[in-house]
């Protein structure tokens, strides 16, 4: 079982300041709607956050490192194949706009993940002192900033819910849980407790199968392989971050335990995805990224 710290994460709504400006710039740069668990958790770390940040923003804005993601989200899609299917409509009934909401937060999720996958990735590389990128001398594309006009706002049901039902759910996911928080994908089918109650009996036997659990490492190997090839640097060494005097070994425990646990959160949004598209929808971006104009190396336009 992992060994989680005690460090508080800062949410999205109580941040302020600095770490307020950087959330404001992972929404924009990642096209989110809302800051992902894991940079919350980061935050927590003194000035992990804003090295991490000033260390990756270039790749997080690169066309190399969105079509990295798309590239991992189409391979899930097609290791989820085999898995089987959940057949959850049949057995969960849900009103149109809740059919609507549910597949909008599925979209979010399902274009989320890869991209903090290879994130992750690249970051416990850098810590580790794998060289990724090189030095920039041709014209680098960059993707547009903000969150996609079809994008939800995503939703989750508080960490600590007041309804009783959800609270012993919540308990009973953490026994297992690979990561020091409940998951937000999670937190959001919650807003549909029946769905999801129904979908963890259905995937129990899926993921406790070793095809399942060869697929994630597949996922896992081939998302260190992307970072390895995103082509600008990411200065973020252990000895910088000491210098800066950063609990290195607690903050690379924690990613290692997001590296970890990503691939098996995409196979997962996946096969719930399967429930309402085909795979031939499933594998392109559910929001693909237009082009801002070309960046030459020195900065200029």
């Amino acid at each position: 079982m992992a060994i989680f710290n005690k460090t508080k994460p800062i949410p999205e709504q109580e941040a302020e300041g600095e770490i307020e400006q950087i959330y404001y710039e992972i929404r924009q740069t990642l096209r989110l709607t809302g800051v992902p668990q894991m940079f919350c958790n980061w935050a927590g770390y003194g000035r992990f956050l804003p090295l991490f940040w000033e260390a990756f923003q270039p790749t997080a804005e690169s066309r190399a490192f969105e079509a990295a993601s798309d590239r991992l989200r189409a391979m899930a899609v097609r290791e989820a194949e085999p898995l089987g299917k959940l057949d959850l409509p049949a057995s969960v009934p849900l009103g149109e706009g809740q059919r609507y909401h549910l597949c909008a937060s599925l979209d979010f999720y399902h274009y989320l993940y890869p991209k903090l996958l290879v994130l992750t990735s690249a970051v416990r590389l850098a810590l580790d002192g794998e060289r990724i990128g090189k030095a920039e001398t041709e014209e680098r594309e960059r993707i547009e900033r903000g969150a996609p006009a079809r994008m939800i706002a995503v939703e989750w049901v508080p960490e600590e819910p007041q309804e009783p039902h959800l609270r012993a759910l919540f308990e009973e996911i953490k026994k297992t849980a690979l990561l020091p928080n409940v998951r937000n994908d999670v937190r959001t089918l919650a807003l549909w407790p029946d769905y999801l109650i129904e979908a963890r009996k259905r995937f129990a036997p899926i993921i406790a199968g070793s095809a399942y659990q060869e697929a994630a490492e597949r996922l896992y190997e081939w998302a260190r392989k992307e970072a390895l090839d995103l082509p600008c640097p990411i200065p973020l060494s252990r000895e910088k971050l000491k210098a800066a005097g950063q609990e290195v070994e607690k903050v690379a425990a924690l990613t290692m335990q997001f590296e970890h646990a990503y691939p098996r959160f995409i196979l997962d949004i996946v096969l719930l995805e399967r429930e309402w598209k085909e795979p031939d929808e499933l594998i392109s971006s559910p929001f693909p990224a237009a082009t801002r104009p070309a960046v030459l190396a020195g900065g200029v336009e």
